[in-house]
């Protein structure tokens, strides 16, 4: 928790690590208390891990962003699996085509 209220009285930003999504939330809406208490408008980034299996497909990796948008994840510090440097670059590319996609 120590991490939560430094980020909400000096960061621009958090980055938690291993915290599932309902832990995830619950930290944030701390978080954002904490920040109105200390006169704190401003935006925050709130980055969350999303590891893109090889094998994923675009209407769960679109469900898995929107749920981590709900619960109010502003952006991701993404892990892509692939085999080799030409698959990760094509998975890059499908990622952001389905990103662009789910808006």
């Amino acid at each position: 928790m120590a991490a939560v209220r430094r980020a909400a009285r000096l960061g621009e930003g958090w980055i938690p690590w291993e915290l599932a999504r309902e832990d995830f939330r619950a930290k944030v809406a701390r978080l954002r208390t904490l920040r109105a208490e200390a006169g704190r408008s401003d935006p925050i980034d709130l980055i969350v891990p999303l590891v893109i299996a090889a094998d994923a497909e675009s209407a769960r990796l679109q469900d898995a962003v929107a749920e981590w948008g709900d619960a109010g994840a502003t952006g991701f510090h993404l892990g892509i699996r692939a085999a080799s440097l030409p698959a990760f670059i094509e998975r890059l590319e499908w990622v952001g085509d389905v990103l662009d996609q789910a808006g």
